[in-house]
């Protein structure tokens, strides 16, 4: 991928990370390195946001580390399941 590609994508998980935080919606968050967390999001910043991690609790999440951010599910439950 070329340095252009790896912007967009930085750019797209900053913009992710505004909205998360600013609705307090729980998140997922695939990193590049195959590991994952799952929380909320306390605090956004222009290189890494603050996830307060539902296990481990406050972490800094670095925005270049990240492969994936979506909204959290849980397992088993269907996105209209209230």
């Amino acid at each position: 991928m070329n340095n252009s590609g790896n912007v967009n994508l930085t750019e797209t998980f900053k913009s992710k990370a505004k909205y998360f935080f600013s609705t307090k919606t729980p998140i997922h968050v695939k990193f590049k390195l195959s590991y994952f967390k799952n929380g909320i999001i306390n605090e956004v910043n222009e290189d890494f946001f603050i996830l307060e991690d539902f296990v481990e609790g406050r972490l800094v999440i670095f925005y270049s580390e990240i492969e994936r951010v979506d909204e959290y599910r849980k397992i088993g439950v269907k996105p209209d399941d209230k």
